[in-house]
């Protein structure tokens, strides 16, 4: 499998190869050179040898789209057409370790929280392993782990399934983007990717129409990208994008005015990139708040529920040492 980590640090040595004036098949051969994953180092001999037939490096990507985006290659062609071919894989790295490094935060924030969990299945069971027997101790996590570990598996599957499926992934969506903290957060997240990959496509020399269809087919939010979809008509007829996104009630009003300052100044590029900037330390500050807060909640749901155990354990002992003392 190849990681968004492991697919950045392609595109940013690539990019520094490229900058440095290296053309692009002996930058490929440093890098199969110097790349160790198997899976990976094949691909890129896969890509040295169709641009040494004559090919593009976009038509050699191409071959791999389970790896490159279409979104990817787009910018890369631009690069390649307009020779800005660093500057685009440059670009493409930067968004991928954004994407990474907060995927990573919300792995990390969970991990404490499942750990938790877990404590709650094996501390009250302890008892039962001195007192009573192996296999009762064993039955006892058994009853707790085989529903966790059960419902973890049908969510993967669920997403699995829906990833592959239009309409379920749509349904699922639209459905968290009402959850208090997840919605907002999510619809953030898009925002921001959606302003990354337009200044990238719009930078890169890309006209603003494709650009902003691109951009929205690769946010990753189908709620995002159908709001952005109902305001082309007016882009492709010669419409600003500050006038398009106030026919949509999706864009908060701080957006169109950046996007507004940005088009009168002839700076919309680097307008894009503060706007990405703004959601993004914003997505960043509900992920810290969501990482601070859940593991305090879980903790105390296991506290008490642990509590709730062994108050329970130890009253049916006194009681069964009072039914003793009155047998006798």
């Amino acid at each position: 499998m190849i990681t968004q980590k492991r697919l950045a640090n392609f595109y940013h040595q690539f990019a520094t190869l490229i900058n440095a004036g290296v053309s692009i098949t002996p930058a490929l051969r440093s890098l199969w050179e110097s790349t160790g994953h198997i899976q990976f180092k094949n691909i890129i001999y896969g890509l040295r040898s169709e641009i040494e037939k004559g090919g593009s490096l976009t038509e050699a990507m191409k071959l791999y789209p389970h790896v490159f985006s279409t979104l990817q290659l787009s910018i890369i062609e631009i690069g390649e057409k307009t020779g800005k071919l660093g500057e685009c894989l440059a670009r493409i790295g930067d968004n991928l370790d954004r994407n990474y490094k907060i995927q990573t935060k919300l792995i990390t924030g969970f991990l404490y929280p499942v750990f938790l969990i877990h404590a709650a299945i094996f501390l009250p069971a302890v008892p039962t392993l001195f007192l009573g027997s192996l296999s009762a101790f064993l039955r006892t996590i058994a009853m707790g782990i085989i529903p966790l570990y059960g419902l973890a598996l049908l969510v993967l599957l669920i997403v699995k399934f829906s990833n592959r499926n239009y309409g379920l992934k749509r349904f699922f969506q639209y459905t968290f983007g009402y959850v208090p903290i997840i919605g907002p957060l999510i619809k953030r997240l898009a925002i921001a990717r959606f302003m990354w990959n337009l200044s990238a496509l719009h930078s890169a020399g890309e006209n603003m129409v494709r650009a902003v269809t691109l951009s929205a087919q690769g946010c990753g939010s189908i709620p995002t990208s159908n709001a952005i979809f109902q305001v082309l008509p007016d882009i492709e007829r010669g419409g600003s994008l500050t006038s398009a996104f106030k026919k949509v009630r999706f864009f908060p009003s701080m957006v169109i005015e950046m996007l507004s300052a940005g088009e009168q100044s002839g700076k919309i590029d680097e307008m894009l990139n503060k706007i990405a900037e703004y959601y993004e330390e914003e997505s960043d500050a509900v992920v810290k708040r969501i990482t601070i807060m859940l593991p305090v909640l879980v903790y105390l749901a296991v506290a008490f529920y642990i509590g709730y155990i062994v108050i329970h354990f130890y009253l049916g002992y006194l009681g069964q040492i009072d039914n003793l003392f009155q047998g006798m």
